[in-house]
């Protein structure tokens, strides 16, 4: 999801991805903000398109999962998993949803916990 927010091509490929129901971690909140304020620092975005996307994102129709609800499960995946990539597995594992990702290590270690639809 971070990416798609960035990334132009990419957003108009997957923005409707935007008006469907979505489940995260709280996390990604902070990680989308994150990867906004990057781009505006290193001019990659202006102020004005970084201030869309996060109205963009701040209105898209996402259930937040806390992580206190996931910390067993985050754990129990670190032999597989790094912490933040378990948050988002274990998300998809406990809503019994696909995890949609781009990232192809994550994909293949969350493949034993749930559904992964590469982006």
């Amino acid at each position: 999801m971070v990416d798609m927010l960035i990334v132009p091509q990419f957003i108009k490929k997957h923005f409707d991805l935007l008006n469907d129901q979505l489940i995260a971690p709280h996390l990604l909140i902070s990680e989308v903000l994150n990867v906004l304020k990057r781009h505006e620092l290193s001019k990659s975005l202006s102020r004005s398109d970084t201030n869309s996307l996060a109205a963009a994102f701040a209105q898209a129709p996402i259930d937040f999962i806390p992580s206190e609800t996931l910390r067993n499960d985050i754990w129990a995946m670190s032999q597989n998993l790094s912490p933040y990539d378990a948050m988002y597995v274990s998300v998809a594992k406990l809503t019994q949803t696909a995890l949609l990702t781009r990232d192809k290590r994550m994909a293949k270690a969350a493949q034993k916990y749930c559904e992964v639809l590469m982006l």
